[in-house]
């Protein structure tokens, strides 16, 4: 079960995740937001989830490479 959640991420979901992370937001507050507007998933497991799995696909070990790359600018891999 938990592959097929790795592998099916919800694309706007994804976004508001990346956007609040280059904002400066943490894990924590992202979950938070997440919820107060009904978006789902909303939790921070999910939240942590979409994180690793965004670096994952990105070729980044750390939260900190991801949002270097979207500072350069680089189109970043949200689902295969």
């Amino acid at each position: 079960m938990k592959n097929n959640r790795i592998q099916n991420l919800k694309e706007p979901t994804a976004l508001f995740i990346i956007k609040r992370l280059s904002e400066g937001f943490t894990e924590k507050e992202i979950a938070e937001e997440l919820k107060s507007i009904d978006m789902k998933p909303s939790s921070i497991v999910s939240v942590e989830l979409y994180i690793k799995v965004l670096r994952k696909r990105n070729n980044c070990k750390t939260t900190f490479q991801l949002m270097y790359l979207i500072g350069k600018g680089m189109k970043l891999t949200i689902n295969i």
